[in-house]
């Protein structure tokens, strides 16, 4: 008697599983007829990529990833497309590894403006981001100067070949952060063209600033620590 209820209950689970594959599978085939299906690639690509940018990056994980649990079609070309992951999101050690990972060898984008300097993971999240340096292309160092000074030491000991946009902005006017001149490594910005510092002291003869400028944006917290152009 037992043995055939295991076999009826083996059988019900196997019917309940057929009968949800076959549902899945009815679904793929129905999203595959939708209009935005027959859209090329490269444009769904676009699409995903506004979206990326037009939300908020203070969560925990990359909220536009809802993309990604739309249809087939959406998951399998998002995970495909390095450059939809280059943005790196730093409140999550576990979205940090999964986004390194999926940017393969396209630039990376970093932006602390989001982070919370606070909290010791965040922290660590940023410095595991910085040893990938020769991959950054855009770089937003934005928050606590303490935590920034110590950002732009880990800095000191590489290039950044890459390296197009650089930001460092510290807000607080008691906190004057010195931006050394042997950051990356000396200077070695070859790609450099966006240069901002805010709220910090540097000197007129810093190798970040270079002819290939195009974009220059100075603004001291202090003025006491602001350089002569004369010295």
């Amino acid at each position: 008697m037992a043995e055939e209820s295991d076999d009826s209950t083996r059988e019900e689970v196997f019917m309940e599983s057929t009968n949800a594959l076959w549902t899945l599978e009815r679904k793929v085939q129905w999203n595959a007829l939708a209009p935005i299906s027959k859209l090329p690639q490269e444009v769904l690509l676009q699409i995903f990529s506004y979206h990326r940018y037009g939300i908020p990056r203070h969560s925990f994980f990359p909220t536009w990833i809802s993309i990604t649990h739309v249809c087939r079609l959406f998951r399998s070309i998002s995970l495909n497309c390095p450059s939809l992951w280059n943005n790196i999101v730093l409140s999550s050690s576990e979205w940090t590894q999964v986004m390194l990972a999926r940017a393969g060898m396209v630039p990376l984008e970093i932006d602390t403006r989001s982070l919370n300097f606070q909290e010791h993971t965040q922290r660590q999240n940023l410095c595991i981001v910085l040893s990938h340096l020769l991959r950054i292309r855009i770089l937003s160092l934005i928050g606590v100067p303490a935590i920034s000074r110590d950002v732009l030491a880990a800095l000191i000991a590489h290039p950044a070949p890459l390296l197009e946009s650089f930001t460092h902005s510290t807000e607080k006017e008691e906190f004057t952060m010195i931006l050394p001149d042997d950051i990356f490594q000396g200077g070695q910005v070859p790609r450099l063209k966006e240069l901002s510092l805010i709220g910090c002291n540097f000197s007129w003869t810093s190798p970040l600033f270079r002819d290939s400028l195009t974009s220059l944006s100075l603004r001291c917290g202090n003025e006491m620590a602001l350089p002569s152009m004369f010295n």
